[in-house]
C-alpha cells in the first residue's frame, strides 16, 4: 500500500526503525527470459542516437544518409520491423562462428510492429555485410566518428535480434522488523548471457553472482533517510520524446522526422535548452491563433487521419 507521508510522520517512522530489530523474511526466485529488441526504424534510430550521443535528429539523418551512401548500412527511412531472410541466415552462421552455437538461433526471430500507419515498404535499418564488423569499421580513418557510433548501434541492434534470449534470475528478498516494518530488495544473477552479450557486456559482468544474502543472514540497521518528493508538472519534449509521440499519434513518416524537428526551431517556434525544447512566444501566440481560428485542421487526429487516407489512395483503396 503506497500513501503520502508528511515530515513529522516521517521522522517518526526514522525514529521508529532506529530503536528496531530486523530479519531477513522471505527470499523469492524467479528465472526470466529477457529478449532484444527489434531492429532498428527511422525513429528508434533518433531517439537512440539523441538519447546515447546527443545528436540531433537531422544530424543522425544525415549521418545515416553518409553510412547508406558508402554501402555500409540498408536504406534508413523505413518504418519496417522486418529482415531479409539473406541476412537472418547468415546471421545465424557469423554468430555461430563469432559466439558459439549455443548463442545461434535455431530458427530466425521475427518481429511485428504495433504501428498501425506503418508502410514496411523497406526492411529495418541493417548492416550490409556482417563481416564488416564496428571493430573493422573503427580502423576506417575515411568514417568520422558520428558515423562509426551509428554504425556500431545499428550492426549490434539487427545482429542482436538473432541471437538467443537472456537468462536472468530475479530475487526478491524482504527485510522484515518487530515493529512490523517490511522493506524488499531486487537483486538479478545473468545465468547466460545471450544477445547481452553483444549489446550489454557491462551489464553481465556486474550481475554474474547469486547475493549473498540468505533468511539465516543477519541483518544490522545502519541508517534511514527521509527525502521529500514533490509532484512535478509533465517533462518538456526533447527531440527524441517529441519523435516518440510523432509515431505513436501516427503524426509524420520516417522520412519527416527530422524536418519537423528542423523546421520548428528554425521558425523560432520552439528553442532548444540543452536538450529540452521549449515554445518560444512566437510559437505560443502562433499556436494559439491556429489551433482557435482552424480548429479541425489543427487536431492531431486530421494530420494522422490525413496520413492513413493518403496511403489508402497510394494503395489503391
Amino acid at each position: 500500500l503506497f500513501r503520502s507521508i508528511d515530515e513529522a510522520k516521517s521522522l517518526e517512522i526514522i525514529k521508529d526503525l532506529e530503536e528496531d530489530e530486523f530479519s531477513i523474511g522471505e527470499r523469492k526466485e524467479n528465472v526470466i527470459a529477457k529478449y532484444p529488441p527489434p531492429p532498428y526504424t527511422t525513429s528508434q534510430l533518433q531517439q537512440d542516437g539523441i538519447n546515447r550521443f546527443g545528436m540531433s535528429s537531422k544530424m543522425i539523418m544525415r549521418v545515416a544518409q553518409s553510412l547508406y551512401e558508402k554501402g555500409y548500412i540498408t536504406y534508413h527511412r523505413t518504418d519496417s520491423f522486418n529482415l531479409s531472410s539473406s541476412f537472418v541466415f547468415r546471421a545465424k552462421d557469423h554468430i555461430a562462428a563469432a559466439y558459439g552455437a549455443e548463442y545461434a538461433l535455431e530458427k530466425p526471430r521475427g518481429y511485428r510492429t504495433k504501428s498501425a500507419s506503418a508502410q514496411e515498404a523497406h526492411e529495418a535499418i541493417r548492416p550490409t555485410k556482417l563481416e564488416r564488423t564496428p571493430k573493422e569499421v573503427e580502423k576506417d580513418e575515411k568514417l568520422t566518428r558520428p558515423m562509426k557510433q551509428i554504425y556500431e548501434m545499428i550492426y549490434n541492434r539487427a545482429l542482436a535480434t538473432q541471437m538467443k534470449e537472456a537468462q536472468v534470475k530475479e530475487i526478491a528478498v524482504t527485510v522484515a522488523s518487530k515493529k512490523g516494518y517490511e522493506f524488499e530488495a531486487m537483486f538479478q544473477q545473468v545465468l547466460f548471457d545471450g544477445f547481452l552479450k553483444l549489446t550489454n557486456p557491462e551489464f553481465v559482468k556486474k550481475h554474474l553472482t547469486d547475493t549473498a544474502v540468505t533468511k539465516e543472514s543477519q541483518v544490522v540497521f545502519i541508517k534511514a533517510e527521509g527525502e521529500a518528493k514533490k509532484t512535478q508538472p509533465p517533462y518538456r519534449y526533447t527531440e527524441a520524446s517529441l519523435i516518440r509521440t510523432l509515431e505513436e499519434h501516427g503524426i509524420g513518416r520516417p522520412s519527416t522526422y527530422a524536418p519537423i524537428i528542423s523546421l520548428i526551431q528554425e521558425k523560432r517556434y520552439v528553442d532548444k535548452q540543452g536538450r529540452v525544447l521549449k515554445p518560444t512566444s512566437l510559437g505560443e501566440v502562433i499556436s494559439d491563433y491556429l489551433s482557435g481560428a482552424f480548429k479541425n485542421l489543427f487536431e492531431i487526429d486530421f494530420t494522422a487521419k490525413m496520413e492513413q487516407e493518403l496511403d489508402n489512395i497510394a494503395d489503391g483503396k
